[in-house]
């Protein structure tokens, strides 16, 4: 059994995903042809990883600039908008990609990206990292078999947008000991965490669903694929390989 999938006799392939391992199925004769509620189309594991990188570079991006454009167009509480952005971002690339540390390998990324503007704060780039970390805990978790249910990806995002404001604001307070955070005190930290969490999270439930199945058609894994955790049949009745 190959954790690539190759086919015998077919240009395509069909693999069933349980946890992060793609497992080939192969019925009589060699013919890769099972079908079920578990079948994706496969996808090259390079392919994949630029898709990784562009959504890095996005999110990057939108690290470097983002909080001008906000401001020059008006709107506050850039630190909102941007958490929205990488929340959207993150869970494109897990649809495109559902494997553990690919979302904490974006998050680095858009670090490193952060790191090359001018004068980078070395605790927004702890956050922007243990965002990518943070969501990647989650997704691994909720999503490790491959599922596509819409309230699966909903905790995720929910789990990740107050997850990561605390572990800042922890972070700030009692590790970096940073003026602004400390001298704001609970009130300043009760509101990055539930009024403006509260805002990340509930577009979070929204977005992250839309954009692990527009990941999964970018990636070009059918869309009616859904892992229920029940062993798909081959065509000819013999299971799997």
């Amino acid at each position: 059994m190959n954790d690539v999938g190759e086919c015998t006799g077919k240009l395509e392939c069909y693999i069933w995903r349980r946890g992060s391992n793609a497992i080939s199925f192969t019925g009589a004769g060699g013919e890769a042809a099972c079908v079920g509620n578990a079948k994706e189309v496969f996808v090259n594991s390079k392919s994949k990883f630029i898709w990784i990188l562009a959504l890095a570079a996005l999110w990057g991006a939108s690290e470097l600039f983002g909080k001008d454009l906000l401001t020059e167009l008006g709107i506050g509480e850039a630190s909102i908008w941007l958490a929205v952005v990488a929340i959207l971002l993150l869970s494109i690339s897990r649809g495109i990609w559902n494997r553990v540390g690919s979302s904490s390998i974006i998050g680095l990324v858009a670090a490193g990206m952060k790191f090359t503007g001018p004068s980078p704060n070395a605790c927004h780039l702890l956050g922007i990292a243990c965002f990518g970390l943070i969501f990647d805990l989650f997704a691994s978790t909720l999503l490790r078999d491959g599922s596509v249910e819409w309230w699966r990806g909903s905790l995720v995002g929910v789990f990740t947008a107050y997850g990561a404001r605390s572990f800042f604001v922890l972070y700030a307070i009692h590790v970096a000991h940073l003026q602004r955070w400390v001298e704001g005190g609970s009130t300043m930290a009760l509101e990055h965490v539930l009024l403006h969490g509260t805002v990340v999270a509930f577009l979070a439930m929204i977005l992250v669903p839309l954009g692990l199945r527009a990941g999964r058609r970018l990636s070009g894994i059918a869309p009616s694929a859904v892992t229920s955790g029940a062993d798909p049949v081959c065509e000819d009745g013999t299971g799997r390989s």
